[in-house]
């Protein structure tokens, strides 16, 4: 999928997703259908290998995904593994700017631990009125 790029989201059901997409080969646009949990499956791999300090091969996976189409939960904390707090903190706060429904769980899910002590975490959950 490296020659195509996301435009927008068409809309989703089920376990797919449905992207209208520029072919930048063919100059054409075209529709995509994603299985989401494929792209889980790519952010879930990137961050074991970050954590294990395969940072090369975590962020070569991290430039093949296209970020529109990931669902953003494991993004941030792949982006802190990397030393990348800022662009982490970025997508919780776009997160946080769409409601997203699943932003509430950054509060007790482990993954976060990394940024708990970031200050700007303890302000977003302040902002959303959990417990710290």
């Amino acid at each position: 999928m490296s020659h195509y790029r996301i435009v927008s989201k068409i809309g989703a059901g089920g376990m797919v997703e449905v992207y209208l997409a520029q072919d930048t080969k063919l100059d054409r646009k075209v529709a995509i259908k994603v299985e989401r949990w494929r792209l889980r499956m790519r952010i879930s791999l990137a961050n074991a290998l970050a954590r294990l300090g395969a940072r090369a091969k975590a962020e070569e996976i991290l430039r093949r995904v296209d970020l529109k189409a990931v669902d953003w939960y494991g993004v941030p904390v792949l982006y802190a593994c990397l030393n990348k707090r800022d662009k982490a903190f970025a997508l919780l706060e776009k997160a946080y700017g769409e409601r997203s429904p699943n932003l509430p769980y950054v509060s007790a899910d482990p993954m976060y631990d990394s940024l708990r002590s970031d200050p700007r975490f303890q302000d977003l959950l302040k902002r959303m009125k959990l417990p710290e």
